[in-house]
């Protein structure tokens, strides 16, 4: 595993400084007005949502406090696979009774029945709305082609809305870069396993309108990301 002492280079893409460089308002303002109008319509007044790699929670409640300004009652399951970003989070957000932090890893089957019993301390079964920012690539270089497809198709299972935010594959190719600075070499034969490669935003695509849904970007990160919300299509 990479050192958490190095800023620019984390396994899981669980950077330190996440939101240092990132800040949470970045996406805040690449989501629209529009945006957040049209996908209340779609929601309950009791909303609960999961968000898939919080790291230290800064989006999290930012997406939180908004839901809530459009008068929505809502709780979020936030998590992420580094207990010492979720402990920051719950340290840094204890005053916010609406947001739960958990170590949990989304691919795991354990973990998974996790959610699951979230979701019935509110008496849902699935969530209303999932956000899932800059994780697929963590997923896929980690675990691989399969893991990666049976995770999208997992969270599409689990709700009728997902706001996604997909890697494209030149981001693979600085992560890799970025460790081997480290000489490091914890994703080569990974990475040379792969399949899915420069594909890999259309390939999700796919497998999200496969399970039923309509995709719509609905903006761009600061990196130049596309953030996609994806809605499923009701017979």
């Amino acid at each position: 595993m990479i050192e958490k002492s190095e800023p620019g280079a984390a396994q899981y893409g669980n950077f330190i400084n996440y939101y240092q460089f990132n800040p949470a308002s970045n996406r805040m303002t690449a989501l629209s007005d529009e945006f957040w109008t049209n996908l209340s319509k779609r929601l309950p007044e009791n909303v609960c949502c999961l968000d898939v790699g919080c790291n230290s929670g800064e989006l999290s409640f930012a997406l939180c406090e908004r839901l809530k300004s459009l008068g929505k009652n809502c709780v979020f399951l936030c998590l992420d696979i580094d207990s010492v970003l979720i402990q920051r989070s719950i340290e840094n957000f204890s005053f916010e009774p609406a947001l739960t932090f958990k170590t949990l890893d989304i691919t795991n089957v354990e973990d998974q029945k996790e959610i699951t019993n979230f979701l019935g301390k509110w008496g849902k079964l699935n969530f209303d709305l999932i956000f899932c920012f800059s994780t697929t690539l963590w997923i896929h270089i980690n675990y691989g082609d399969d893991v990666l497809l049976n995770t999208i198709k997992y969270l599409c299972g689990m709700t009728n809305n997902l706001v996604i935010e997909p890697q494209a594959w030149k981001s693979y190719r600085q992560a890799v870069r970025r460790v081997r600075k480290l000489a490091k070499n914890i994703f080569d034969d990974k990475f040379s396993q792969l399949n899915i490669r420069s594909d890999v935003v259309d390939v999700i695509g796919k497998i999200i309108s496969e399970a039923g849904f309509e995709l719509h970007q609905v903006g761009v990160s600061e990196w130049k990301r596309q953030i996609l919300v994806c809605e499923k299509r009701y017979p």
